[in-house]
């Protein structure tokens, strides 16, 4: 996952438009260091003042992750 997100940011091998994420409780837990991937996540352009990632689709299944006991 870091390296996805490093090379979404640095543009390598081609600018996107769209990162779409869709994992199960993934993206931090795999993050190595997660200030540096906030940082790449919001960072702006300073050609363009655009961020470098315009558009961050996240979809999180964390529920499908959990079994839930009757109480």
């Amino acid at each position: 996952m870091q390296m996805l997100i490093r090379n979404c940011w640095a543009a390598d091998p081609y600018k996107i438009d769209t990162l779409f994420m869709y994992m199960a409780n993934m993206a931090w837990n795999s993050a190595m260091n997660t200030a540096e991937t906030m940082r790449m996540l919001t960072d702006f352009d300073a050609a363009t003042g655009e961020y470098r990632i315009p558009r961050i689709i996240y979809s999180d299944a964390y529920y499908s992750e959990m079994s839930l006991t009757p109480t």
